[in-house]
C-alpha cells in the first residue's frame, strides 16, 4: 500500500514538472524572438498624406437628419 502510494506521489510530481515546463516553454505572450517595431505599409501612409484626404474631396457621410415629432 504505501508503495502505491509512492507511485501515485512521484506520478504526480512528474506530471506537474512536465506540465509546468510545457506550459512555460508554449506560452503565447513569452517572447522567444526579438520583438520588432509595427509599421504601416507605405502605401498606407502614402494615402493619409495624399492632399486629395486634406482638401476634402473625401468625407464622412452625412448622418441622416434627426427624428423630429409633432407637438400636441
Amino acid at each position: 500500500m504505501a508503495g502505491a502510494k509512492r507511485l501515485v506521489v512521484a506520478g504526480c510530481i512528474v506530471g506537474f514538472g512536465a506540465a509546468f515546463v510545457l506550459t512555460k516553454a508554449s506560452h503565447p505572450s513569452h517572447a522567444k524572438h526579438p520583438v520588432k517595431r509595427l509599421a504601416a505599409p507605405r502605401a498606407f501612409v502614402r494615402q493619409l498624406q495624399d492632399d486629395a484626404l486634406r482638401g476634402g474631396v473625401v468625407a464622412p457621410p452625412q448622418a441622416p437628419p434627426e427624428a423630429e415629432t409633432a407637438t400636441s
